[in-house]
């Protein structure tokens, strides 16, 4: 019982502090997964146009 509630302490801040972390780089992890999200798409629509020219239907 004392582990646990020594963990049940130490969990929750720093959970708080993970999310306040994430709440802070919100903008820059929107940002990068923007990024990522896009140059992603434009990899599989030059993938797409590359195999409509191998095969044309």
């Amino acid at each position: 019982m004392a582990k646990a509630s020594a963990l049940g302490e130490k969990g929750p801040p720093r959970l708080s502090l993970l999310t306040f972390t994430i709440a802070k780089h919100s903008k820059v992890a929107m940002l990068i997964g923007f990024l990522v999200i896009t140059s992603f798409a434009r990899k599989m629509s030059a993938y797409e146009l590359t195999a409509q020219n191998m095969n044309p239907a």
